[in-house]
């Protein structure tokens, strides 16, 4: 269940540089460091290809374990976005959870929340959009339901965060052992990397 509000950290098209609502810093700094390097490799990877993928990759959402972006567990959904003058850096709308359930689990049961995040995080790319009235409406984002406890047994013993997409033609998930390493982080923007060819039990295209 969500412990805190929904924040929201990153870029948008109506500000200037780097802003952050209600997120701490605690998640905040491995969150943007893991960010900063990942985007860093695949623009390096993709070359001149990086900006077309980078601008129509999908909006994931995620579902991490505890101490992978601070001491709680958390989801949330990260979107390709730009600042003011068109420097490109995603925006995080997340919130702390307290994760009762198998992390993949807890992920498939918020699909109502994953779709209200979605529809503010497009709302978000507007000229218009402010850090107050996205600050309003995060707020108004209904709370995750709690959902049956798991066993012992059956949560994760390890870090593990849950992704997923829907595009048009089919659903893309991806469940890592952390965060996305760069061979992931390199499938979250560009749906043609090799990640999608394989025969990984972890990575899924669902039509």
């Amino acid at each position: 269940m969500i412990v805190a509000g929904f924040g929201a950290f990153g870029k948008i098209p109506s500000l200037g540089d780097f802003f952050r609502i209600n997120v701490s810093s605690d998640f905040v700094r491995p969150w943007d460091q893991w960010l900063q390097m990942g985007l860093s490799n695949v623009r390096n990877s993709l070359g001149e290809d990086w900006q077309a993928c980078y601008m129509s990759a999908p909006i994931w959402r995620f579902t991490l374990s505890p101490a992978l972006a601070g001491q709680n567990a958390a989801m949330g959904v990260l979107m390709p976005s730009v600042d003011r003058v068109g420097r490109a850096f995603p925006l995080t709308l997340v919130t702390p959870i307290a994760l009762l359930t198998e992390v993949s689990e807890a992920h498939l049961s918020a699909t109502a929340t994953f779709e209200e995040l979605e529809l503010v995080a497009l709302d978000a790319l507007e000229d218009s959009m402010t850090t107050e009235a996205l600050s309003t409406r995060l707020s108004a984002i209904p709370l995750v339901g709690e959902g049956p406890q798991a066993s012992p047994k059956s949560r994760d013993i390890s870090p593990t965060s849950v992704w997923s997409a829907r595009l048009d033609e089919d659903t893309r998930t991806i469940r890592c052992s952390g965060l996305p390493d760069e061979c992931e982080m390199e499938g979250l923007f560009n749906l043609e990397a090799a990640i999608w060819n394989t025969n990984d039990q972890r990575i899924g295209a669902q039509t």
